[in-house]
């Protein structure tokens, strides 16, 4: 099923972990559904508690897939779009327009880091986070250095290697930066509702961005040591995608 324009009537927001999912899904994509009279689907725990270590299971199997066969507008929220669930999700064999949202890897793992020490919920709403439970024990048992470097190898990893770097370019995805978003908000609004056929663009509150309000910048945690590994695993990456230069940071 196609809109006037052409453009299929099914919107997916390609989310990940720590990259603002919460904010774009809730507060900006489903008020573009709500605005346009289209559904919005995400996933849901049928059968609690649901025991998950990888981020991307979540979605890969608690989203029901097969209700995208049935036609109507719908815009569906990734919260985290790993490969296997972009795969999972391509098997439907719907056409779509998506959302894509990065954000500077460097500030993901300071992120990731705080929130998991502390913050972030172990179980909620029927999901239980195994990979969480021991890696909030290790977390809490090291100093700062030694906490990122543990967290580097294990939950980033896992967000890193499963969801951000497998990516391949999709002309059907607009990607925006979570940096930049909302200080350019009305042309990236704009941008949005162009790419994906919506014809009206709702008002947002931008205050409800999630952040974690103990966590730092990656400047001035990240020690020498860390870059050294960070550099060696993404460093590539970083300089590809726009957030860095080179690799003197």
């Amino acid at each position: 099923m196609l809109q006037a324009s052409g453009v299929p009537d099914l919107v997916v927001f390609f989310g990940h972990h720590k990259c603002g999912s919460r904010y774009f899904r809730f507060s900006v994509m489903h008020a573009f559904a709500q605005a346009n009279g289209y559904g919005f689907l995400g996933y849901r725990i049928q059968q609690p508690p649901f025991h998950f270590r990888s981020c991307q299971d979540l979605d890969l199997h608690n989203i029901d897939f097969q209700s995208l066969k049935r036609p109507g507008p719908l815009v569906l929220g990734l919260s985290n779009a790993g490969e296997a669930v972009v795969k999972r999700l391509q098997q439907t064999g719907r056409p779509y327009r998506g959302v894509r949202v990065l954000r500077d890897p460097r500030q993901l793992l300071v992120s990731n880091y705080f929130y998991h020490l502390v913050g972030h919920n172990i179980e909620f709403k029927g999901w239980v986070w195994d990979a969480l439970i021991e890696t909030r024990a290790r977390l809490r048992s090291l100093d700062l250095e030694q906490g990122l470097l543990y967290e580097l190898d294990h939950i980033t990893a896992d967000i890193m290697d499963t969801q951000i770097l497998p990516w391949r370019t999709d002309w059907a995805v607009v990607e925006f930066k979570l940096e930049t978003f909302n200080r350019e908000l009305v042309d990236n609004m704009h941008t949005l509702a162009r790419h994906c056929g919506f014809t009206d663009i709702p008002r947002i509150d931008v205050g409800n961005t999630t952040a974690n309000p103990v966590t730092r910048h990656w400047r001035d945690v990240l020690t020498d040591r860390i870059k050294d590994v960070f550099k060696r695993r993404y460093g590539d990456w970083l300089i590809n995608a726009g957030y860095a230069e080179d690799d003197q940071w």
